[in-house]
């Protein structure tokens, strides 16, 4: 969508690894910087709990991935050169629901 094409997908889970997500076979952490290199990936995109999120980013600063989108629910020391968005989706629902109309 948009011009963004999804060429990797990396999960520390071993019930997920080696599993299909819409075509991409979801691959163990440890393949993630041959993945960057191999695939050309520019962007990652964090969706991992809180407790992970740090660790993830520094893997995905580590493997030359300069831009980062975080769904984590936390905040991140973000290393430099990585620029990095974060989206808090509970205060975006908290936002969307003062417009929804009374029940």
């Amino acid at each position: 969508p948009r011009g963004f094409e999804v060429v990797a997908l990396v999960d520390v889970d071993p019930e997920v690894v080696g599993t299909t997500v819409a075509g991409v076979e979801v691959a163990d952490l440890a393949e993630l910087s041959r993945l960057v290199v191999e695939r050309d990936v520019a962007l990652a995109v964090l969706t991992v709990p809180g407790g992970a999120a740090q660790d993830a980013l520094d893997a995905v600063a580590a493997s030359g991935v300069r831009s980062v989108l975080s769904f984590a629910p936390r905040a991140l020391s973000v290393p430099d050169g990585v620029a990095l968005r974060s989206v808090d989706v509970a205060a975006e629902l908290q936002i969307l629901s003062y417009y929804l109309p009374p029940v």
